[in-house]
């Protein structure tokens, strides 16, 4: 009985001496960010592109010289452009409308159809999206409508092939994304891709 009494005081003041740290250390416990360590930082060590105008300036340039290079390559095949977007932007179907309607709202800095040169021959991604990691990596998002129809679906494995034989791996370079086989469409994988690769 008195072991018992002396282990139960014991560690009634190891618990109480617990407590009282843990108190202290939340009454100053300050949440710090990425940002609030880079500005504390000497000028030499810090990171640019957190800063929200720097940030902005990258993706308005990128922005510029994507809508250029798309300019001097003309518009690919005008006349499947069919379906409007929330911009008034038509693209080719309405999975494409879908997920170009949620990177505008989004606020993601991407381009529609931005031609992209292989080693064998030239492509355009259905999305080019720039990644906020680092303001740099282009993300190209390659969405596989009808793909429950034989002769689609066909052209679609020849496409992905062709992008791995001009040196652009699938899930490095370029993702895929697809409608289901009755042409049912599911934002969950190009959210996904955005989490992990433009906005994590």
């Amino acid at each position: 009985m008195i072991r018992e009494e002396r282990y139960l005081s014991k560690s009634l003041a190891a618990i109480e001496r617990d407590i009282s740290l843990i108190e202290a250390f939340l009454e100053s416990y300050q949440s710090i960010s990425f940002s609030d360590i880079n500005s504390r930082l000497p000028k030499t060590y810090r990171s640019d592109i957190y800063r929200a105008d720097v940030r902005n300036m990258a993706a308005k340039k990128w922005k510029k010289q994507a809508e250029e290079l798309k300019a001097s390559f003309g518009v690919f095949r005008p006349e499947e452009l069919i379906h409007s977007t929330i911009d008034g932007t038509m693209v080719r179907s309405k999975s494409e409308a879908l997920i170009y309607n949620t990177l505008v709202e989004g606020g993601y800095t991407f381009a529609y159809e931005l031609p992209l040169r292989g080693q064998n021959r030239l492509f355009y991604p259905d999305f080019t999206v720039l990644s906020e990691i680092d303001y740099k990596t282009e993300v190209r998002i390659e969405h596989q409508g009808m793909f429950g129809k034989s002769d689609y679906r066909d052209k679609s494995v020849s496409r992905e092939y062709d992008y791995w034989n001009s040196g652009f791996l699938p899930a490095r370079d370029v993702f895929f994304t697809f409608d289901d086989n009755k042409g049912g469409f599911d934002i969950g994988p190009i959210l996904d891709i955005l989490k992990s690769h433009v906005r994590p």
